[in-house]
């Protein structure tokens, strides 16, 4: 009976499925292109345009699985948020503005497909989110046509510049600390502890990049399109999750120890008929030896 339980036990143990380890937090580094522009109502200005300049982005980042494929996720990223001034009528002159932030974002996502925290494959995810960053320099290069205050005659004489703006003289007034939303969507695949992925998203400033006593009442925000790559790695021991039994594998094993329950049946009552025939025997011979007749003295 042992032997038929250890048996049934094993294959009660086969019929537990599989079940890949089970994680909560991951972090994660990515870095990638920037590509942004500055929104400001330029209408009043003839031929006058703010264009797209690429830049740099990198960031390192948790993200902590919530519930089900629920997660949220925080960090600290570097973005050059770069764009080019431009003003085409006559003879042109531009400005290239290289423009650095160090930004804190706070996200939630939603996976869809797999759930890396979970289980391998390939999974989607779309998030929204809010940022924080501050303006940590601007530099400036360009051209302009001289005495352009006094009315440019078309001489052909151009005053360029390359220099880096002074936060704390802050002539201009623009505001160091800043705020915005993002929104974008992700495309990775779970290796198991490591997690590779690209993405994209869109960042919109709420804040006005200039500060109240500024002289200008234009809006002006700096919006921009982040492209990135990226690696995740899990962190922490792996939680199991409660095993499930298969039916085929609860069925199997059922189906052993109820024949060893049979099995323990059969070999009771065998045992329990052979020493209720001994017992018998025994009785009978004891009736037989009371029936006899007393010796005698003499026989004694």
């Amino acid at each position: 009976r042992k032997v038929y339980l250890s048996i049934a036990l094993g294959f009660c143990c086969q019929g537990i499925l599989a079940q890949q380890s089970s994680y909560r937090w991951k972090v994660e580094a990515e870095a990638g292109v920037s590509c942004s522009v500055l929104d400001t109502d330029v209408s009043g200005l003839s031929e006058t345009y703010y264009k797209v300049r690429p830049g740099f982005t990198a960031a390192i980042g948790a993200e902590y699985n919530i519930v089900d494929q629920l997660a949220v996720g925080a960090g600290i990223r570097f973005v050059q948020r770069d764009y080019l001034y431009q003003n085409l009528g006559g003879d042109s002159w531009n400005t290239r503005y290289n423009n650095n932030f160090i930004s804190i974002p706070l996200h939630v996502g939603y996976y869809l497909l797999h759930n890396p925290y979970h289980e391998k494959g390939l999974w989607i995810k779309p998030q929204v989110g809010i940022y924080y960053e501050y303006f940590t320099s601007m530099h400036t290069k360009g051209m302009y046509p001289m005495n352009i205050m006094e009315g440019y005659k078309g001489d052909g004489s151009y005053i360029r510049y390359n220099t880096t703006y002074d936060f704390r003289k802050n002539e201009n007034h623009l505001r160091r600390s800043l705020f915005g939303g993002e929104a974008g969507i992700k495309i990775g695949y779970s290796f198991g502890k490591i997690d590779a992925s690209v993405g994209y998203q869109f960042q919109y400033g709420f804040s006005h990049i200039y500060q109240e006593k500024a002289s200008t009442s234009k809006t002006a925000r700096r919006n921009s399109s982040l492209i990135t790559a990226g690696i995740a790695y899990k962190l922490f021991s792996p939680i199991r999750p409660e095993p499930t039994v298969t039916a085929e594998g609860k069925g199997k094993g059922q189906k052993l120890l109820a024949q060893g329950n049979t099995l323990g049946i059969n070999s009771r009552q065998q045992y329990a008929l052979k020493g209720q025939k001994l017992l018998a025997q025994g009785n009978t011979l004891g009736i037989i030896a009371d029936s006899n007749t007393p010796c005698k003295g003499k026989s004694f």
